[in-house]
């Protein structure tokens, strides 16, 4: 069984809420994304098969 890493970042740039059927979408550039928000996770390298991004 593949594990998962639950409630991450990744909606914090988003002001739509997911939880009221509307879709959270982030335009800022990937290259932005990556470095902003994904960064602090590298300590994790490949342990997780997948994440869920939670609204922060």
């Amino acid at each position: 069984m593949a594990n998962c890493g639950k409630h991450f970042s990744g909606h914090g740039f988003a002001s739509a809420d997911s939880h009221v059927v509307a879709l959270p979408t982030d335009d800022r550039a990937l290259d932005e994304i990556l470095n902003a928000d994904v960064k602090p996770y590298d300590w994790l390298g490949m342990s997780l098969s997948s994440v869920i991004p939670a609204r922060t």
